[in-house]
């Protein structure tokens, strides 16, 4: 029986790499990237291991923001995207911008949170002191949604909070140090800084447990993905290779890494200590990307939240069909087999 299921999935690889190396093999694939956003793949990219694996040329484009990727595949300036940013990404689908999500690049979602001020002298054994009290949060976008996520897992009604809405983070991390609220919410670097007078009102596992995910796609335009499947099946298999290395030796690649994207290694530690890298086997099963999963519900009810916050023109009720997980199981397939 093993054999017959063996033979099976054999001939399955075989058509499949069949159809693919039927379809014109691109010369040169065209990436979108960020510089400074310390990755383990980075090092991939500095060998020119992708290039050499790949057998084509690959041609890096630096980007400051996920919108200015927008833009690129908007005007077919891109191929795949490492490290596309989720509210982008339905923002340029909701566009009708013709791409899809194959695979998650990096999860973190501690960098996205909300931390209770010392001050408050409030825990989970006294958690619902939480009402009545000051939260300090940029209102209508992803972090307010969040908050409110979090504080309905916690029991905690945020209609008896009093949300103070600000302009950026670094206004609620003063009040999480003056003591002026007992909640204050925010992205990256407020985050870590308010931690120093605070603690996370959730851990990154608890929020990952409960679908409050927080990470970065990598993403294809759907052109690609079905002219050029071997090349973006071996794109997902080289940057899953490379997860993997870090995550059995990080001490061996941090200084490459923080070499390959300009940043020191100080630096590089204090980004890459909430990032985790999900590997490929991983992706696609519900927690992730699988069929009606963990992302599909996310952009979901995320879509609807920032619809009515005006943070998103045209919110869309099934994001099903921007994933796509045939070059995810054709990898994991292949890496079975070797």
């Amino acid at each position: 029986m093993r054999f017959i299921l063996f033979f099976i999935a054999f001939m399955c690889v075989s058509v499949a790499s069949l159809s693919i190396s039927m379809a014109g093999s691109a010369k040169v694939v065209r990436v979108g990237f960020f510089n400074e956003w310390p990755s383990p793949n980075l090092v991939a990219i500095a060998e020119k291991t992708y290039d050499a694996e790949m057998g084509v040329e690959i041609e890096w484009k630096a980007f400051e923001t996920s919108y200015d990727i927008n833009r690129a595949f908007k005007n077919n300036e891109l191929d795949i995207a490492y490290a596309h940013e989720i509210v982008p990404f339905m923002d340029a689908v909701s566009q009708g911008i013709d791409i899809v999500a194959t695979g998650i690049a990096i999860s973190y979602p501690e960098l996205d949170a909300c931390v209770i001020s010392d001050h408050a002298d409030i825990d989970r054994q006294n958690i619902m002191d939480l009402e009545g009290r000051k939260v300090f949060v940029q209102t209508g976008g992803m972090t307010h949604y969040r908050l409110i996520r979090m504080l309905d897992h916690l029991g905690v009604d945020i209609q008896n909070m009093q949300v103070i809405a600000v302009g950026h983070g670094a206004a609620a991390t003063k009040a999480v140090y003056r003591g002026m609220g007992a909640l204050g919410c925010a992205y990256g670097g407020p985050v870590r800084q308010m931690q120093k007078k605070g603690r996370l009102l959730m851990s990154g596992d608890e929020m990952d447990e409960i679908g409050l995910k927080f990470f970065d796609f990598v993403t294809m335009s759907r052109a690609f993905v079905e002219e050029q499947a071997e090349l973006g099946k071996q794109f997902l298999e080289i940057t899953n290779r490379f997860n993997d290395a870090f995550k059995r030796d990080p001490g061996s690649m941090k200084k490459k890494i923080a070499t390959a994207s300009n940043l020191s290694l100080m630096t590089t530690n204090v980004f890459m200590k909430p990032f985790y890298f999900p590997d490929n086997s991983q992706q696609a099963l519900a927690e992730w990307l699988g069929d009606g999963g963990a992302v599909e519900d996310l952009m979901r009810d995320l879509a609807a939240f920032l619809g009515k916050s005006g943070k998103l023109e045209t919110p869309i009720l099934d994001y099903s069909e921007f994933i796509d997980n045939d070059l995810l199981e054709q990898a994991i397939l292949d890496s079975d087999f070797q």
